[in-house]
């Protein structure tokens, strides 16, 4: 059995699963090996497209939006789509490209089933015509420059653009403080028509006087579970109701921290919130003492801090958490209508008065999972006692991650986190301690987690090790094949590349 046939033998999950591991061009030319790879690899390539050049765009743009009868094996290529880009700006098209490529681009977004990033220009393209019937996800990104540079919708137009999505339940839109009027009134349609749809909101960068004028004719969001929004003083006020948000994430700038002193959370807002991220000291107004009614909330994610989340405009310096302001607010927990069982925070670090561990554990009997993330790099010795001064005393803690993602930010790690056998050995005393971690992390490197096995612990695989390991292969590999060739593909086995033009 050749390799590739004994490769195409795999069980076609496990072919789906390597997919998701290799590389676009690599998957791309997989794709071309058989018919039967071709079948199973396309919706992997299809599935997240993102294009910044516009030769390129406008190739994909037309294959997307082709007859399928046209292309190979007649399969309509457009549902495969989950999540969609295209950055090019319109003003470096002259006018009848433009306009074929918004039809062709309206054609095929309405076949989408996933998600869309769009342009105005793009959500131009969805306004008129048949309905999108599938797209279930849209995200829209608002930038001076589009407004500034060869946007030529007019007022006219933008109140012309009153497209439909029956499935739509998820909206992101990343806008400044530029917004011309005309287009928070489609914005405004946008929201009010899928009031009652919407599941997921997103509002980034928005000025609160924007958002009540894109807001102020939506009724209420009897199916929202997920809000993300700018918190400025006033801009929770301004919502619409949404009583069954279970996710919270609120985003906020430290230039800013002033305007956290307004922050009003009425008593019976977000009753159903059980996921909530925000500044370390709002938490007391979502936990207030004597409530009534209490939130159930069991994750907290403070002051940014995360650890497989992306960390979007991560500054140097940005969030300093002082212990004693922390210390202030983990009281709070405690007044969750459950058991708070994840906390995510930042801080400076983890030693001398930076942060007392042993008052941590206090408030961490309950917690199944803990993400610390810190500025600068920890002591070997504070990090080894951690089984005694925190792990012992946490009889539920299975997930402990270190994220070093500000370091990162800057390019660099910490220094322990290519240190494998000094982490083994701060492991192996830690379950001397008594404690049932089952997955654990020294930075926030890629794959870089120990997780517990029902022997041993398994170490991650670090960039050089997989380097030599790849190397030897390669050697045992060109030993075993010198002086043989592949036998070439037949006829039928090559895939036609009128699928692959972009």
């Amino acid at each position: 059995m050749t390799d590739i046939n004994w490769f195409s033998a795999l069980p076609a999950e496990l072919l789906q699963t390597l997919g998701d591991f290799l590389a676009y061009a690599d998957l791309a030319a997989v794709t071309l090996v058989n018919k039967s790879l071709n079948e199973i690899y396309i919706p992997t390539l299809y599935a997240n497209i993102s294009l910044s050049h516009h030769p390129s765009a406008r190739r994909c743009i037309r294959t997307l939006s082709a007859d399928p009868a046209t292309l190979a094996r007649g399969r309509d290529l457009a549902p495969y789509v989950r999540s969609f880009m295209v950055a090019y700006i319109s003003y470096q098209v002259s006018p009848s490209n433009k306009a074929k490529s918004a039809r062709r681009l309206a054609r095929a977004l309405r076949r989408m089933s996933g998600s869309t990033y769009c342009t105005p220009d793009i959500y131009a393209a969805l306004g008129s015509g048949s309905p999108a019937a599938t797209l279930r996800s849209l995200n829209i990104e608002l930038h001076p420059p589009s407004w500034t540079k060869g946007c030529d919708y007019p007022a006219a137009v933008c109140a012309a653009l009153r497209p439909i999505f029956p499935e739509l339940t998820s909206i992101t839109i990343d806008a400044r403080d530029g917004v011309p009027q005309e287009w928070l009134t489609v914005f405004s349609h946008l929201f009010t028509s899928r009031a009652e749809h919407l599941r997921a909101v997103s509002f980034e960068n928005w000025n609160p006087s924007i958002m009540g004028s894109a807001l102020c004719d939506v009724g209420v969001w009897t199916s929202l579970q997920e809000l993300t929004v700018e918190l400025y003083g006033p801009g929770l006020e301004r919502l619409p109701p949404a009583p069954n948000i279970r996710t919270l994430n609120l985003i906020w700038m430290p230039a800013k921290e002033q305007e956290l002193q307004k922050v009003v959370i009425p008593p019976d807002a977000f009753p159903h919130l059980e996921v909530l991220a925000c500044p370390s000291n709002v938490l007391s107004a979502f936990l207030p003492a004597n409530a009534q009614t209490p939130r159930p909330i069991r994750s907290v994610r403070l002051d940014g801090a995360s650890y497989d989340k992306p960390q979007k405009s991560l500054n140097a310096r940005q969030i300093q958490t002082r212990w004693q302001d922390l210390r202030a607010v983990l009281p709070c927990l405690s007044r969750s209508a459950c058991t708070v069982t994840e906390l995510e925070f930042a801080m400076d670090n983890i030693y001398g008065q930076d942060m007392d561990v042993e008052e941590l554990a206090e408030f961490a009997g309950s917690f199944e999972r803990l993400v610390i993330m810190l500025w600068t790099s920890p002591s070997q010795e504070v990090v080894a006692a951690l089984g005694k001064t925190l792990f012992a005393r946490t009889p539920k803690l299975h997930t402990f991650l270190l994220s070093d993602a500000p370091y990162r930010y800057l390019g660099w790690c910490f220094y322990l986190s290519r240190w494998r056998e000094l982490q083994r050995s701060w492991i192996t005393s830690w379950d001397l301690d008594g404690t049932v971690l089952r997955k654990i992390a020294f930075s926030q490197a890629v794959d870089d987690v120990w997780t517990r096995t029902r022997v041993e612990w398994e170490a991650p695989v670090l960039e050089q090790d997989a380097q030599d390991d790849e190397a030897e292969d390669d050697r045992g590999m060109s030993s075993e094949s010198e002086g043989s060739e592949s036998a070439p593909l037949s006829e039928d086995e090559e895939t036609d590349q009128n699928d692959q033009d972009w």
